[in-house]
């Protein structure tokens, strides 16, 4: 049983550091292709993204404070964006300043 558990304590750790960090305000995703068609994640439905931890959209504020589920950023404002996790983790999450903010 003790090898399920390590899994399990994997299983949540990166799900909360790396694939709820993707496709935020943090690590901004390309949301569009050049012909504006969705990409993936944004082409899923909600209910899929949910069963991921993940949604288009907020149902309500008690959804917003809860951390089990994280809205995807649609980056409006001209953000760098990434395509993988490394090149997110190198590009802010490893850097002093990202550090300095979320001790």
């Amino acid at each position: 049983m003790k090898d399920r558990t390590s899994l399990n304590n994997f299983d949540e750790l990166y799900k909360r550091n790396i694939d709820q960090k993707m496709c935020t305000e943090v690590c901004p995703c390309e949301s569009t292709n050049a012909d504006d068609t969705k990409v993936y994640p944004y082409n899923l439905e909600d209910a899929v993204l949910r069963k991921y931890g993940r949604t288009i959209g907020y149902a309500n504020n008690a959804e917003r404070d809860q951390k089990d589920i994280v809205q995807l950023y649609q980056n409006t404002q001209d953000k760098p964006t990434y395509k993988t996790f490394q090149d997110c983790y190198l590009a802010v999450l490893d850097t002093d300043d990202y550090k300095g903010k979320n001790k």
